[in-house]
């Protein structure tokens, strides 16, 4: 058996197999005889089962070391081409005891061990603005799904546009701003990439919130156009 891992550590006692089970497909019945079968897109199952040479008293000794207090770990497992780890987070179950009819070594010992997506989880918004950029607020407009925290803000313009100065922005939920140091489009550096900005250390917002794009400022010649800024943020609760 290839390498098996918990939280990037490789068990002394390698399990003999491993199987992803994929959620099963739902069926709905349907008039006329028929059927419509759906995919859920859920995270699968995954069985980890020892046996053959491994020893039981050391696998649960082992087990239950790694898992300690902790409910959600991490494993590794070498990929079907044997060249790669597959990763996936996973909720371990309490390891239970037992003994064989040998006394020493079991037989088949299977971990049932169930894959989730843990939060809180990273996202990436996405805020365009397209056409010819004025001074105003809520340029752009997005409703969070769930509560979060503002980790950074990067951003893309078009058209820097000429003359002094260039575009500034601020992200904000319409009265606190998330950034104390507006971002800056400069028409001098060429680059056309946000610069200066600086994200507020109590970047919070909550479900339901609307976090929008203000345009601070516009470069002398007013003609700076279509920005993309880039939120990356910690999504806390659905």
């Amino acid at each position: 058996m290839a390498t098996f891992k918990i939280d990037n550590v490789a068990m002394t006692k390698q399990p003999s197999h491993i199987e992803i089970i994929p959620p099963r497909q739902q069926i709905y019945p349907t008039s006329g005889a028929n059927k419509i079968i759906v995919q859920p897109l859920t995270p699968p199952t995954i069985e980890v089962r020892w046996g053959m040479d491994a020893t039981y008293p050391e696998v649960v000794a082992e087990l239950k070391t790694k898992r300690g207090r902790d409910l959600v770990h991490a494993i590794s497992w070498t990929n079907e081409d044997g060249a790669r780890l597959k990763h996936c987070n996973v909720v371990f179950p309490e390891i239970g005891s037992g003994i064989g009819p040998a006394r020493t070594a079991v037989d088949v010992m299977t971990l049932t061990l169930e894959a989730i997506n843990p939060m809180p989880g990273l996202l990436l918004t996405t805020l365009f603005a397209p056409g010819v950029l004025t001074v105003a607020d809520g340029v752009v407009k997005w409703i969070a799904p769930a509560g979060g925290r503002i980790l950074w803000v990067s951003g893309t313009i078009y058209i820097l546009g000429t003359g002094a100065g260039g575009t500034q922005i601020q992200v904000s939920n319409g009265a606190t701003d998330y950034l104390t140091t507006p971002g800056d489009f400069v028409v001098a550096s060429g680059t056309r990439l946000m610069e200066n900005q600086v994200v507020a250390p109590d970047a919070y917002f909550d479900r339901g919130d609307i976090i929008e794009i203000d345009v601070d400022a516009i470069p002398a010649g007013a003609d700076s156009s279509t920005v993309s800024i880039y939120i990356y943020c910690l999504s806390f609760e659905v």
